[in-house]
């Protein structure tokens, strides 16, 4: 269960970066880079494509994460829809668990993002989730917040943390110390939630 299957493909590009192939890893590397460079980015990296590939055979298996906790796709389709039909336990494709991610978001993101919102006396244009998997949440200079679906597999002390940043960005667009100040002020345990939410990163590549 622990052995990586790693194939390494030189070709031209600027950096080197990891694709998963179901259980396998995918190294692309500048043609220039040495084998030296390319096995310390492996080891660098191994802990944290192993919990990708176990992370991505338990889904296979119907279980995923769900709030920092592990849960079979059936106790997911029903918290999000109320019942379950059992055709969808096994194989669970790639674009059922997007939309039942996407779904499950609007119903734990959305209520949270609303009342710290009022709590916070901060005001913004619209909040939406959506599917991305480089970045956690945006907000754009004329108040748009979006998240991404991916934040349900975290702990909800991630999650709360993504809130903060987003909405410390209302009122400060940059991460100077101004703007970790908002953030405290929004989350206090804002240092809790950040450490969970770079220790549960992996969970964002599930479906990559």
């Amino acid at each position: 269960m622990n052995t990586l299957k790693i194939s390494v493909i030189k070709e031209r590009r600027k950096s080197i970066r990891a694709f998963f192939d179901g259980d396998n890893i995918v190294i692309k590397a500048p043609s220039f880079v040495s084998k030296g460079i390319i096995e310390s980015f492996i080891n660098e990296n191994g802990g944290f494509f192993l919990k990708v590939i176990e992370a991505k055979r338990e889904l296979k298996k119907g279980v995923l994460p769900f709030l920092g906790s592990k849960r079979r796709v059936e106790e997911l389709h029903r918290f999000v829809y109320g019942s379950f039909n059992a055709s969808t336990s096994s194989a669970p494709s790639r674009e059922y668990i997007k939309e039942l991610l996407k779904e499950a978001a609007k119903r734990v993101i959305i209520p949270r993002f609303l009342e710290r919102a009022s709590v916070s006396n901060l005001d913004f244009k619209s909040v939406d989730i959506g599917l991305a998997t480089s970045r956690y949440g945006s907000c754009t200079g004329c108040a748009k917040i979006r998240f991404s679906a991916f934040l349900v597999l975290m702990p909800i002390e991630a999650i709360d943390y993504v809130i903060a940043h987003e909405l410390a960005h209302l009122k400060v667009m940059n991460h100077s110390e101004r703007f970790w100040r908002e953030v405290e002020r929004i989350y206090p345990d804002y240092l809790t939630g950040r450490t969970l939410l770079s220790k549960n990163a992996y969970l964002m590549y599930l479906l990559k």
